[in-house]
């Protein structure tokens, strides 16, 4: 029996191609990396509600936010986790770790970066908060500052029963 060698090479190039598309890399994942240069990647809170908060370090708005994303953090942090991403063009890791650090910022922070380019496409508006539910899907999309986030928040756990009304 006769064998191509053309028939053969693109027989493996083909089942190698397929194998790629069926298991993204790692990289490709939607992730942060942190101002301690960690990745945290968005799928490690599946199961939890995700607030991704889109802002920078000197808008206004997205200032008065950060309590509030703090106190979020610290009432369920273990059934909702929230993620900062910086968009400040120019701000170095130093700078941005200084920030954090004076803002008391207790939840993963980090630059945007291409793996967020799903969730930083159509950004016009910062502060802009993306709640994401268990599953990883986006629920709502906040542009500006919410003072009632919390509620918001709340009610969500309450709806994925990820909190027991009190």
């Amino acid at each position: 029996m006769n064998r191509n060698p053309f028939f053969l090479f693109s027989g493996i190039l083909t089942v190698i191609m397929l194998s790629c598309a069926a298991a993204p890399q790692q990289a490709d994942k939607p992730h942060v990396v942190t101002q301690d240069n960690k990745k945290v990647y968005l799928d490690e809170f599946k199961g939890r509600l995700v607030i991704i908060d889109v802002w920078a370090t000197w808008c206004g708005p997205c200032r008065m936010l950060i309590p509030e994303l703090i106190k979020i953090h610290n009432m369920y942090g273990k059934t909702a986790a929230v993620v900062g991403i910086s968009v400040d063009r120019g701000l170095s890791e130093e700078s941005l770790k200084k920030f954090v650090k004076e803002n008391k910022m207790n939840y993963p922070v980090g630059f945007g970066n291409p793996s967020l380019k799903d969730f930083l496409r159509g950004v016009s508006a910062i502060p802009t908060v993306f709640i994401l539910d268990p599953q990883g899907k986006v629920i709502e999309r906040i542009e500006g500052f919410d003072p009632d986030i919390g509620a918001r928040i709340k009610g969500y756990l309450l709806k994925y029963k990820l909190l027991e009304e009190i």
